[in-house]
């Protein structure tokens, strides 16, 4: 995601890790490219590289998941640092 590249989830035991303990996103809608269960689908995906569709999903996770990333997180990081370091 860092580098906005394509991403495959291959995943032959997703219906176990989504019930025991559980995912923090529902990865059949929500992980940021294609989803497969079995190699057949991942040679599929591979041959078939990057889509309009997985573009538009990583960008869509990006904004969901790093809204922050503005360039300034080490700005923030050190401000941190120094009002803890002030209050001690």
């Amino acid at each position: 995601m860092a580098f906005n590249k394509p991403v495959i989830a291959y995943v032959p035991d997703l219906n176990k890790y989504a019930n025991k303990p559980g995912l923090t996103i529902d990865y059949e809608t929500e992980f940021p490219g294609t989803v497969v269960k079995n190699e057949e689908q991942l040679v599929k995906t591979l041959k078939k590289g990057d889509t309009d569709q997985g573009k538009r999903q990583r960008a869509r996770f990006a904004k969901k998941m790093y809204k922050f990333s503005d360039g300034r997180s080490t700005e923030r990081v050190v401000k941190l640092i120094k009002s803890i370091m002030d209050n001690n």
